[in-house]
């Protein structure tokens, strides 16, 4: 064999590893955004499901989001400090989720879910002032937008008394 002949052969071995090392990169990478969808699906059911719980665990707190919701005057400034901490944790999982939803990290269905939830948040003009009191500070205006434009006004309808609904 001369040299020309094993140099062809160590570079047809170079190509082959280099596929291989592709082929693994791209499953890696495929395992990974799997993992990392699931992580983001779990975070997002985790605050949806800490969220409901609050209210309906608690029955002291579930009288406290009614009044504030329907006036938050009537509420004592812990009470108060208490429903805006709420409206803020639900806020919150509402724009995590929409900036990982840009990058179709979390399925339709649990975004509607969340989308849902803050939305219906709307329909209260106490909560709506909180969120309007904070809008300035959220990385994305599209999310209050959305929110604002009604684009869930069925899901707000089902979620609150027909007394309750307001035009936002």
């Amino acid at each position: 064999m001369n040299w020309e002949a094993i140099g062809a052969v160590g570079e047809i071995l170079g190509a082959i590893g280099v596929i291989v090392t592709l082929a693994y990169l791209a499953t890696q990478i495929k395992q990974n955004n799997r993992l990392l969808h699931n992580s983001i699906s779990r975070d997002v059911n985790q605050g949806l499901a800490l969220l409901n719980s609050r209210v309906a665990d608690d029955a002291e707190f579930a009288d406290l989001f009614i009044r504030g919701s329907e006036d938050i005057d009537s509420l004592t400034p812990t009470e108060r400090q208490r429903f805006f901490a709420h409206v803020m944790d639900t806020l919150n999982l509402a724009v995590y989720v929409h900036g990982v939803q840009r990058h179709q990290r979390v399925t339709p269905a649990r975004f509607d879910m969340v989308q849902m939830t803050a939305g219906s948040y709307q329909s209260y003009s106490s909560i709506r002032d909180i969120i309007d009191s904070v809008a300035e500070w959220l990385p994305d205006k599209t999310l209050l937008e959305e929110f604002r434009k009604g684009k869930r006004k069925l899901a707000i309808t089902a979620l609150a008394s027909p007394s309750q609904v307001t035009d936002a």
